[in-house]
């Protein structure tokens, strides 16, 4: 397997994936995904051979979501994902809902550092591998 990270701009793809991995409250859809990349903003997938695997979203310096689907889950995907986005950048944001501690970890794991909190959320900080 080959593993690519590239722009995606296939919105429907992404919809498909956030239903198989997210609630529906915290879905959009694909034309907010649309209307969010034309603001400027950013969406880079993780393709093996043939099938896209998972993606990484960027508001600037924020990074709003990351998604794998559940049958590539643990098996570092996510990690690559973040990895190539940190070389990007020397100073990224997020937000992790208090109960998602997979997410917790892989972000505390990549550097980052539990910067506050506000309701169900923590707020996470990079700045910078040292």
């Amino acid at each position: 397997m080959s593993l690519v990270i590239s722009e995606c701009v296939d919105f429907d793809l992404i919809c498909e994936m956030d239903s198989k991995t997210f609630p529906e409250e915290d879905r959009i859809t694909s034309s907010e995904y649309t209307q969010w990349f034309y603001d400027g903003n950013r969406i880079y997938s993780l393709k093996d051979d043939e099938n896209m695997v998972g993606y990484i979203q960027l508001d600037g310096r924020y990074i709003t979501g990351i998604c794998v689907l559940p049958e590539y889950g643990r098996k570092g995907y996510a990690t690559y994902m973040l990895e190539h986005i940190l070389r990007k950048y020397d100073t990224l944001y997020c937000k992790i809902r208090k109960v998602n501690l997979a997410s917790q970890g892989l972000f505390e794991k990549n550097g980052f550092e539990r910067v506050g909190e506000r309701g169900d959320w923590y707020w996470y900080a990079f700045y910078g591998k040292e």
